[in-house]
């Protein structure tokens, strides 16, 4: 299980690969590497969770 402010039933190594895929495009595509708000983990996680099922947000 993957706990990160809930847990998600996501095994951390999917989210480990999804993490790496990111990386592996923000280093090809990215002009400036250092403007990004999230990490590639946290833009992982946020990914997972959204694909998990239906998503709420509170402003």
């Amino acid at each position: 299980m993957l706990s990160y402010r809930a847990t998600l039933d996501v095994p951390s190594a999917t989210a480990r690969t999804v993490s790496a895929w990111l990386a592996a495009h923000r280093r090809w595509h990215d002009i400036r590497p250092h403007q990004r708000a999230a990490t590639p983990w946290v833009q992982a996680v946020m990914v997972l969770r959204w694909l998990n099922g239906p998503v709420k947000f509170f402003v």
